[in-house]
C-alpha cells in the first residue's frame, strides 16, 4: 500500500467518524483493531468492541463534532517533537504509521485529539490516542506569541 493510499484510509476513517457512519467505520477497521488511551490506562481490543463502545456513549456521539476541515493527517519520516522533559519523540510517521491531529467539539469545550495509527492491508489496525483540553494562554507568553484560530462549541 502506498503512502497516498494509507493516508486516504485515514481520511475516510476520519470522515466516517465525523458522520458517525458506523458501517463505514467498520469497513475501515481491522477485526483485531486495538485502541489505546495512555492517559486513562484503557485498551479496547477488537473492532466490534470499539463500535459497541461508540454506541454506548451516554447521549450518543454527536455527528459533526469533529472539525474535519481542520483535521490533519501527517505523512513524513523525519519529524520530531520535544516532550516537556526535553526528550525527543517521533510523532510523524510513514511506512504504515501516521499521526492525525483532530479538534473535537463537545457541547461544553473543544478537545484536541492526537492519534498515532497503524495502517496495514488497507485497514486501521491500531491507534494510540492522546486527548488534550484547550486552555487559556498564559499572560507572560503574550510578547512572544501570535494568536491562533481556535474552535469553540459555538464556532467550528
Amino acid at each position: 500500500m502506498t503512502e497516498v493510499e494509507a493516508k486516504d484510509v485515514l481520511r475516510r476513517f476520519l470522515s466516517a467518524m465525523t458522520r458517525m457512519d458506523l458501517d463505514a467505520v467498520r469497513e475501515l477497521l481491522h477485526p483485531d483493531y486495538v485502541l489505546e488511551h495512555p492517559q486513562s490506562g484503557e485498551v479496547i481490543r477488537g473492532r466490534d468492541r470499539f463500535l459497541d463502545m461508540l454506541r454506548a456513549v451516554p447521549g450518543g456521539v454527536p455527528p459533526d463534532s469533529t472539525d474535519e476541515a481542520r483535521a490533519r493527517v501527517y505523512v513524513d519520516d523525519d519529524r520530531w517533537a520535544v516532550s516537556p522533559m526535553l526528550t525527543p519523540i517521533r510523532v510523524i510517521g510513514s511506512e504504515g504509521t501516521y499521526t492525525t491531529t483532530v479538534p473535537i467539539r463537545y457541547p461544553d469545550a473543544t478537545w484536541h485529539l492526537i492519534a498515532i495509527s497503524e495502517i496495514r492491508d488497507g485497514l486501521v489496525v491500531r491507534s494510540v490516542q492522546y486527548w488534550a483540553a484547550e486552555f487559556p494562554p498564559a499572560d507572560w507568553r503574550a510578547p512572544f506569541v501570535e494568536p491562533r484560530l481556535r474552535s469553540t462549541p459555538e464556532t467550528p
